[in-house]
């Protein structure tokens, strides 16, 4: 009985290892390019003056979870650049198959502000998205 119980502590300690160290491993950079050893990521590039593309690819995701990484990107970016607001411009997302596994990706056109002009009825504060967002996900 001991050792069974020995066991299952161990199965549940590893478990709960691997789903806690999972969403670290998620939120990362990756490349545009699917290559074979593709992973779970985001990736971005610069436009024009102060938009960028940002995009975020889930392997085995719901699309939900996918826009919110993407979001928390677009958020981390904003900050980074020094900015305390973004826009988004526009949204693509996609769902492919390639053999067993399910790729959704999801492509925000930001445009990033300290000021946002009054053209933009809806914009998100970067600091609050990104707090919101890791917190969910538990991201830090």
């Amino acid at each position: 009985m001991k050792k069974i119980l020995l066991l299952a502590s161990f199965i549940t300690i590893s478990f709960l290892g691997v789903s806690c160290t999972s969403n670290k491993s998620v939120y990362q950079e990756t490349t545009e390019v699917v290559t074979d050893n593709f992973a779970s990521g985001y990736f971005d590039k610069h436009i024009k003056g102060n938009e960028y593309e940002v995009a975020y690819r889930g392997l085995d995701m719901n699309q939900k979870k996918v826009f919110d990484l993407s979001m928390l990107r677009a958020a981390e970016m904003t900050k980074q650049k020094g900015f305390k607001n973004f826009v988004v411009l526009s949204k693509v997302s996609e769902s492919n198959k390639v053999g067993k596994q399910q790729i959704k990706t999801n492509t925000l056109k930001i445009a990033m502000y300290n000021d946002v002009p009054a053209k933009y009825g809806t914009y998100y504060n970067a600091a609050d998205e990104y707090t919101r967002l890791a917190n969910k996900y538990k991201i830090k």
